[in-house]
């Protein structure tokens, strides 16, 4: 997996996954984390077809909300903070969460 450090991505990311390329801003290289919610991001990409997960991504929040669980979970197995994935998933992808229930949602 080739990981690209950029000194800023659109939408105000940390990181964002394109199928086999994982853009990272500087300063988030060496988080790990981060770069396993991406790599959890393409494998999700390539087990369905890039273009209709990108589609559905983009327009269908269930799916979205479907994919960033699994990520952020991801991020939670890396050490990253249950508090600060569900303020990510509840305020970050237009997914109509509370934070209680983005953080209930991570715990199950």
């Amino acid at each position: 997996m080739k990981v690209k450090c950029l000194p800023w991505l659109p939408f105000k990311a940390d990181g964002m996954a394109l199928k086999y390329f994982i853009l990272v801003r500087k300063g988030y290289e060496n988080n790990a984390a981060l770069l396993e919610h991406e790599l959890h991001h393409t494998r999700q990409q390539r087990n369905h077809f890039f273009l209709l997960w990108v589609f559905k991504y983009w327009f269908n929040s269930a799916f979205r909300q479907e994919m960033e669980l699994a990520a952020y979970k991801t991020s939670i197995d890396y050490g990253e903070s249950r508090s600060y994935c569900a303020k990510q998933l509840a305020y970050k992808y237009r997914l109509q969460l509370t934070y209680a229930h983005a953080y209930q949602l991570l715990g199950e």
